[in-house]
């Protein structure tokens, strides 16, 4: 059975893997994603600057929740079994005239490398396909960002193309690779 995307987000939703659960972000998880929405290494490769109070990240989320009523927003919570959040993950972009998914992730520096965003974006591509019938997903990694390439790739994943100073973001022109995954008859061909 496919979910139609607008009213998958408005209900709640979570998808669990073997170390991860991606749930809806909810206010209650101001703290946990200031403690790295702060960071500047952490904004050094997203589209959004650091986060300068708790409460900046409180609104955000507040924000959020109208977004998820409108069916306007696509992003999970990346949370540990224990309830810990630690990141982000979900659909940056939604095409449906072309039934493709831009899927954007970040992961607290103090759970990086642990497989945690191989882990979600693996689960946000089956969700894409098998539940949602999309036909494409894809991430925009900016240049530089080797953990976030490797996290495609190990997704299996193709690089597709590297777009020279394709994208403006914080005054500053930067480049960026193109990845992708095809659904084949819901389930990747990566």
């Amino acid at each position: 059975m496919l979910y139609d995307i607008d009213s998958c987000f408005r209900s709640p939703i979570g998808l669990k893997g073997e170390r991860v659960i991606l749930r809806r972000l909810t206010v209650g998880d101001s703290a946990d994603m200031y403690e790295y929405a702060r960071l500047e290494s952490v904004t050094r490769y997203l589209l959004w600057s650091p986060h300068d109070s708790e409460a900046h990240t409180k609104k955000y989320l507040k924000y959020l929740q109208k977004q998820y009523a409108k069916g306007g927003c696509f992003d999970f919570a990346i949370t540990l079994p224990d309830g810990k959040m630690i990141g982000t993950c979900g659909f940056a972009h939604v095409d449906r005239d072309n039934n493709a998914v831009e899927i954007g992730y970040v992961i607290n520096p103090k759970y990086q490398n642990n497989g945690y965003a191989t882990e979600a974006v693996a689960l946000c591509l089956d969700f894409a396909f098998s539940k949602l019938g999309m036909h494409r997903a894809y991430c925009r990694i900016l240049e530089g960002n080797e953990a976030s390439r490797r996290v495609c790739e190990k997704n299996g994943m193709v690089e597709e193309a590297f777009l020279r100073s394709a994208l403006l973001i914080k005054g500053d022109y930067r480049s960026c690779f193109i990845y992708s995954a095809l659904n084949n008859g819901g389930a990747a061909d990566r």
